[in-house]
């Protein structure tokens, strides 16, 4: 019995040895990098990494800013984990939240799991609209792992849910702590992204050429760039400048045309960006045609997000233009039901969104 407790216990030792985490990470020209390998410690500044290279390991780090993403082995996940992600798949949030709670609380699951089970709560609430959650779960997050990898995503979100409930002094006295945080840590990249939400806070305040400045300042900055230039393209749209909101849409198609790992939010924004223009000029159906990019094509995982709404929004409303230009019936029809789907999208996905009454009443119209 002894005998085989002792190979049991030698072939469960392999069996960890050979488990691999797959560490996403952006080179120095802005490729991707992926590396397998089993992640040991991860904070805010590093990642620790050991490679299996057959008869031994080698321990490797990372600059955590480099570091995009971190997939766990699949046999290095616990039970709880698994249903935590099956249940954002599905988009059951509370389901989510609470499985992720469980991993959080559990001393046998790997330092990784459970700094991803802390931001897996905060990412949760966000994509439920519970703002107070998100605001709990990011604090938590903080308190728990002060020096987690995910300390800047948890502040960002906390930015965001207070914005999401107009509660400006709450969301600027959170803006000072990242900063204050940045400046401690080291991390001037942190700065940059409290800037850039600042940005994102004048706009909520109506002064879009204000934060048009801080956005263009970083709109090619590496660090903060998706942000930033999706603030900018808000900020076109707002002050009118439509040739210019063409043009920068354009700039950020063809810039990322082809790219692996391109970002869905980004690529949304620029149709829509796009769009906006060409609704501006009466190209209804070109505007249509950019706003079906993001409202169906690229939403393929189903995430929420401001542009995603703008798709759907100005999408109906493109639809219902082309469905009232229309002489044929049955073409009308076609259009107007075409509308009637994406707004019916936009009142599932994004209940209450100031995007439906110019939608209905462009529908409405229709006749």
């Amino acid at each position: 019995m002894k005998t085989l407790g002792m190979i049991a216990g030698l072939l469960a030792a392999a069996g960890a040895a050979t488990a691999q985490d797959t560490i996403r990470i952006r080179n120095k020209d802005g490729s991707i990098a992926e590396k397998q390998a089993e992640v040991v410690t991860l904070t805010n500044k590093m990642i620790e990494f050991e490679i299996d290279l057959g008869t031994s390991r080698a321990k490797q780090n990372e600059d955590s800013r480099n570091v995009i993403e971190i997939v766990p082995d699949n046999n290095g996940r616990t039970f709880d984990y698994n249903q935590a992600e099956l249940a954002v798949n599905n988009g059951d949030w509370d389901q989510a939240v609470e499985r992720f709670d469980k991993v959080r609380k559990d001393q046998r699951a790997r330092e990784l799991l459970r700094q991803l089970a802390l931001i897996g709560m905060v990412k949760a609430s966000w994509n439920k609209g519970d703002v107070a959650g998100t605001i709990a779960a990011a604090r938590a997050l903080r308190q728990e792992r002060p020096e987690s990898f995910f300390i800047r995503e948890s502040f960002e979100l906390e930015v965001k849910a207070h914005l999401a409930k107009n509660d400006h002094p709450a969301a600027g006295q959170v803006l000072q702590q990242f900063e204050d945080k940045g400046k401690s840590d080291g991390m001037p990249d942190w700065s940059k992204s409290a800037e850039v939400m600042r940005g994102r806070l004048l706009e909520l305040q109506g002064k879009h050429r204000e934060a048009l400045q801080i956005h263009r300042k970083y709109a090619r900055d590496r660090d903060v760039a998706e942000e930033a230039s999706l603030g900018e393209l808000r900020c076109l749209r707002e002050i009118g400048d439509w040739a210019g909101l063409a043009s920068r849409g354009e700039a950020i198609l063809a810039e990322n045309k082809g790219k692996r790992g391109l970002s869905a939010r980004l690529m949304t924004g620029a149709y829509n960006a796009r769009g906006e223009a060409a609704l501006n000029s009466g190209k209804v159906k070109d505007a249509l045609l950019d706003f079906l990019q993001g409202a169906m094509v690229l939403n393929k995982g189903g995430e929420t997000s401001l542009e995603h709404e703008v798709a759907l929004g100005r999408g109906a409303v493109a639809a219902a233009r082309v469905a009232g230009a229309e002489k044929e019936k049955p073409k009308k029809d076609l259009w107007k039901t075409r509308a009637q789907e994406l707004l019916a999208e936009l009142e599932r996905s994004y209940p209450g969104s100031k995007l439906r009454a110019e939608a209905a009443k462009e529908i409405g119209a229709v006749k």
